[in-house]
C-alpha cells in the first residue's frame, strides 16, 4: 500500500513538472541583471520565450527596459552558443539538438552536433563491445571452474 502511495506521489510530481515549460523563481525582479540572465538563458540552450515566464512572475515590478536588456544578452549568448564546439559537446553529452540558433549560425552548430553524434555512437558501440567481452570472459571463467561430470 505504501509503494502505491509513493508511486502515485512520484507520478503526480513528474506530471506537474513536465507541464511547466518555463519557470522563473527570482524574488528581485527590480534588481536583476537582465542582460546577464538573457546571456545565461541562451548559453543553456533555452528558448527566448523564457522571458514570458519572467514577465508573468514579475508583473508590474519588471523594469521597462528589462525585455530589451534580456534580448540583447540573449542575442550575444546565441553567438557564443551556436557554434560547432557547442553542438559537438551537446551531442557528446547526449542532449537533444536545440532549435534556438538563427539560420546564420545554425549550420555550424548542426555540423558540430552531427560530428558529436557520430563520436557518441562510436563510444557507445565500443562500450557495448567491452561489456560483451567482459561477459564472455566471465562465462569462460565460470565454465572452467565448474566441476566436470565424471562419466565412467
Amino acid at each position: 500500500m505504501v509503494r502505491i502511495t509513493l508511486w502515485s506521489i512520484c507520478i503526480t510530481l513528474i506530471a506537474g513538472c513536465s507541464s511547466t515549460k518555463y519557470t522563473f523563481d527570482y524574488a528581485n525582479c527590480s534588481s536583476e541583471d537582465w542582460q546577464a540572465l538573457g546571456h545565461k538563458t541562451a548559453m543553456s540552450g533555452e528558448n527566448v520565450r523564457f522571458f514570458d515566464a519572467v514577465k508573468q512572475t514579475c508583473g508590474d515590478t519588471l523594469s521597462p527596459d528589462a525585455q530589451e536588456q534580456f534580448v540583447n544578452g540573449y542575442s550575444s549568448g546565441l553567438f557564443e552558443y551556436c557554434t560547432f564546439e557547442t553542438g559537438y559537446q551537446s551531442a557528446i553529452e547526449g542532449n537533444s539538438k536545440t532549435s534556438i540558433c538563427p539560420v546564420e549560425l545554425y549550420q555550424a552548430y548542426q555540423k558540430g552536433f552531427a560530428h558529436g553524434q557520430r563520436k557518441r555512437t562510436e563510444i557507445e558501440e565500443y562500450m557495448a563491445r567491452q561489456k560483451r567481452e567482459i561477459y564472455r570472459h566471465k562465462q569462460n571463467q565460470i565454465s572452467k571452474k565448474a566441476p566436470k561430470p565424471n562419466m565412467k
